[in-house]
């Protein structure tokens, strides 16, 4: 049975910290987002994909607008806030459509992807500013590490912004992108570490589905190297 990283008390103690950080900045973060984990996680022997993000899309600033969350410190208020976004959100942007459509490819129902976020804390408009991604950065570390551990995903899906975003690499313990293989444009796949992982371009042109079948090709990649 995979297990809530949430039961955890030093992942807690990662979103209290968070949550400090989030007052510094004020208005320029978001409060701290807790991933929903789905309540069907690890009941069944399926494919178990974490979608990672980058961050929030600006929502939960201290602004005046569009505030949804209660105080991050109330674990299960927020979660149950970003189950909630889950449901009201309509698939109107690639981030959503591409989950969806690679779910349907992988033949898994839309619970077994688990929506996250590297960056716990997003920025006013949405991706945070560079300074907070490097506040931030050894917390996403620790937060990515107790994930992955709880949670035993088959399969990591990064879909955030191009190479040059040195979050990611810095998640998997490395300095750079030297050992992701290109599949294509839009999508890589990494094939020396434990859990199956690729990552998906948010900045490319091409259509959905050119999207879709790019990360359904490197995913079955990734997993063929374990």
């Amino acid at each position: 049975m995979r297990g809530n990283p949430l039961n955890h008390p030093e992942y807690r103690e990662i979103f209290r910290e968070l949550c400090v950080l989030s007052e510094t900045y004020g208005t320029q973060a978001t409060d701290v987002f807790v991933p929903p984990v789905p309540h069907t996680w690890g009941q069944k022997e399926r494919l178990k994909v974490i979608w990672y993000g980058s961050a929030t899309n600006g929502w939960d600033t201290d602004n005046g607008s569009d505030v949804r969350a209660p105080k991050c410190v109330d674990f299960d208020m927020s979660q149950k806030s970003s189950a909630e976004f889950l449901k009201e959100t309509p698939n109107k942007s690639r981030f959503w459509r591409v989950m969806e459509g690679c779910a349907a490819k992988w033949e898994i129902d839309r619970a077994d992807v688990m929506w996250n976020n590297v960056h716990k804390l997003g920025g006013e408009k949405g991706e945070p500013s560079n300074a907070l991604k490097r506040a931030q950065l050894d917390f996403s570390k620790s937060a990515f590490d107790i994930e992955i551990q709880a949670l035993k995903p088959n399969l990591i899906v990064f879909h955030i912004g191009e190479l040059a975003n040195e979050t990611v690499p810095h998640l998997l313990d490395e300095n750079g992108w030297s050992h992701w293989n290109r599949d294509s444009e839009i999508a890589w796949f990494h094939p020396n570490i434990t859990t199956p992982t690729i990552w998906v371009s948010r900045s490319r042109l091409g259509t959905d589905e050119s999207y879709i079948h790019a990360a359904h090709n490197a995913s079955s990649k990734a997993r063929a190297q374990i």
